[in-house]
C-alpha cells in the first residue's frame, strides 16, 4: 500500500508526459496534412502562371509575325509599283470618276475589314467551335480560296489579263524579279494573315485590328529608310492618329480591367 502511494506522482508524471507527446504528434500531423493540402493549391499557381506565361508568348509571337508581314508586304508593294508602271502614267489613263469609285472602295475596303474580323470571331464562336491550329489553318485556306477564284474571275472579265505580260516585260529589274516580288508580296499577306486570324483566335477581333492599326506608322517610316521618301506632314498626321488610336484601345482596356476587378472584391 505504501509502495502503491509512493508511485503515485511517476504515474501521474508519466501521464502528463503522454499527453504532451501525444499532443505534439497531432500538432506534427496537422502540419503534414495541411502542407499536402497546400501543395496542390500551389501546383495549381504554378500551372496558371506558366499557361498564362505561354499564352502571353504566343500572343507577341502573332503580334511579331502581323507587323512583320504587313510591313514586308506594303513595301514590296510599294516596289512593284516603283519599278514597274509608274504613277502617272496610271493618273493619266484613269478618269476623275474612276478615281473617285477607287477613292470610295478604298474607303469602304478599310472600314469592312473591320467587320470582317468579327465575323470570323463569330464564326469562330457559333460555327466552328475548336481550339486548335488546325482551326486557323481551314480558315485561311477557305478565305483564301473564295478570294482566289474571285479575283481570277474579275482578271478575265475586265480584260486585264491581256496585260500582264506587258507589266512582266515593262519591270525594270526584269522578269525573275517581277515574279519573285509577286510571290514574296503572296507570302507576306499570308503570314499577317495568319497573325490577324490567330489573334482573334487568342484574344479578339477588336485587338487584331487595333494591332494591324499599329502597324500603319511602321510603313511610312520603313519606306523612309529603304526609299528614301520625305517624311510629309500628312503621314506624320496619319502615324499620330494610328499610335494615338492604339494607345486609347491599351488605356480602355486598363480601364475596362480595372473596374472588373474592382467588381468582383466588392461582390466578395
Amino acid at each position: 500500500m505504501v509502495q502503491t502511494h509512493e508511485n503515485l506522482p511517476l504515474i501521474a508524471e508519466s501521464d502528463h508526459i503522454a499527453k504532451e507527446a501525444s499532443s505534439e504528434l497531432n500538432e506534427i500531423n496537422k502540419e503534414a496534412s495541411s502542407s499536402e493540402s497546400s501543395e496542390p493549391i500551389i501546383n495549381d499557381e504554378k500551372m496558371n502562371h506558366k499557361v498564362n506565361y505561354m499564352k502571353w508568348l504566343k500572343i507577341a509571337f502573332y503580334v511579331i509575325i502581323l507587323l512583320i508581314g504587313q510591313t514586308a508586304a506594303n513595301l514590296l508593294g510599294r516596289l512593284y509599283f516603283e519599278k514597274g508602271e509608274s504613277e502617272g502614267s496610271v493618273k493619266n489613263k484613269e478618269s476623275k470618276a474612276k478615281y473617285m469609285i477607287g477613292f470610295i472602295c478604298t474607303i469602304a475596303g478599310s472600314a469592312g475589314y473591320g467587320l470582317l474580323l468579327s465575323l470570323i470571331q463569330l464564326f469562330f464562336d457559333n460555327v466552328m467551335k475548336s481550339e486548335s491550329f488546325k482551326a486557323i489553318v481551314d480558315m485561311i485556306v477557305y478565305r483564301s480560296l473564295v478570294a482566289c477564284v474571285t479575283i481570277v474571275v474579275g482578271i478575265f472579265v475586265s480584260g486585264e489579263w491581256r496585260d500582264l505580260k506587258r507589266e512582266m516585260n515593262e519591270f525594270e529589274m526584269g522578269k525573275v524579279s517581277y515574279f519573285m516580288t509577286l510571290v514574296w508580296t503572296t507570302l507576306m499577306w499570308k503570314i499577317f494573315t495568319v497573325g490577324s486570324i490567330a489573334l482573334i483566335f487568342e484574344v479578339s477581333s477588336l485587338f487584331s485590328n487595333a494591332v494591324g492599326v499599329l502597324g500603319l506608322p511602321i510603313v511610312p517610316v520603313a519606306a523612309v529608310i529603304v526609299f528614301h521618301d520625305n517624311m510629309s506632314k500628312l503621314k506624320g498626321a496619319s502615324m499620330a492618329l494610328a499610335i494615338g488610336g492604339f494607345i486609347a484601345y491599351v488605356y480602355q482596356q486598363y480601364v475596362d480591367d480595372f473596374k472588373s476587378k474592382k467588381d468582383s472584391k466588392s461582390s466578395l
